[in-house]
């Protein structure tokens, strides 16, 4: 969806996640079923509670090198939703979500989330679940929120 674009973080992605067709959009899935078998990263459909319809995906990983650049094991949370769910409410079950399983899961200490000033829903909600603004070791990689495993 063109709108939900703008908020969808592809720093260090080999795509801007900007498909025109269902066969790009379909190349990127195997990508991400590639990426999970290599133990790379996951990526989670998200859907509506009351119908159960995909309204966006879910990413999270790590990297080798998190440690070394950032002194704590952690990982990336990514969310792309559909704009109609880029609601406080939403966004905060998914947040709660991440903090209830992904620190445990995925052995992080720290889970970082971006999200663009433009985003002010994403950041209310984050803000509200507890994440705090943080500041990313790369010139180019801006618009960070932070938590800590047990905070």
């Amino acid at each position: 969806h063109p709108d939900a674009q703008k908020y969808f973080n592809d720093d260090n992605c080999t795509s801007s996640f900007r498909f025109s067709s269902l066969s790009e959009m379909r190349e990127c899935i195997g990508v991400w079923l590639s990426s999970y078998e290599r133990r790379e990263y996951i990526r989670f459909a998200v859907l509506e509670p009351s119908t159960g319809k995909a309204v966006g995906t879910i990413e999270i990983f790590g990297d080798p090198q998190w440690k070394m650049t950032y002194g704590k094991p952690g990982g990336c949370f990514r969310i792309d939703l559909l704009p109609a769910y880029e609601t406080i409410s939403f966004l905060s079950d998914l947040m709660h979500l991440a903090s209830d399983h992904f620190f445990r899961l995925f052995s992080a200490e720290r889970i970082i989330v971006k999200a663009i000033p433009e985003a002010t829903a994403r950041r209310a909600a984050l803000e509200e679940s507890g994440f705090l603004p943080y500041e990313v070791n790369h010139p180019s990689y801006r618009d960070y929120f932070a938590k800590s495993a047990g905070k």
